[in-house]
């Protein structure tokens, strides 16, 4: 069964160097834009693992993402993700 990674911060031209690195460890790329969004959700709700830059990821982010058990930042800090929030969901 295929992985998923849904990425948040950059379109779908620019993920040309994150498809390939994921492809080696088994992960199919899905961009989904911002996670903020209807459609951003859908797209990412299949996925094991996000990548987002500046969306905030809390937990009614994660109660929509039931697959999802990786949450990557892409840029410094955990400011955007709720930690406890993935902690208490197995993240």
């Amino acid at each position: 069964m295929q992985k998923h990674v849904a990425i948040s911060y950059a379109p779908e031209p620019a993920l040309a160097l994150e498809r390939r690195m994921l492809a080696d460890a088994g992960f199919e790329v899905i961009p989904c834009g911002s996670l903020a969004t209807n459609h951003g959700i859908t797209a990412a709700a299949n996925a094991e693992a996000i990548m987002v830059g500046a969306d905030h990821v809390d937990g009614l982010v994660l109660d929509q993402l039931p697959r999802c058990r990786i949450v990557a930042r892409v840029g410094t800090g955990f400011d955007a993700i709720d930690v406890p929030a993935a902690t208490a969901r197995g993240i």
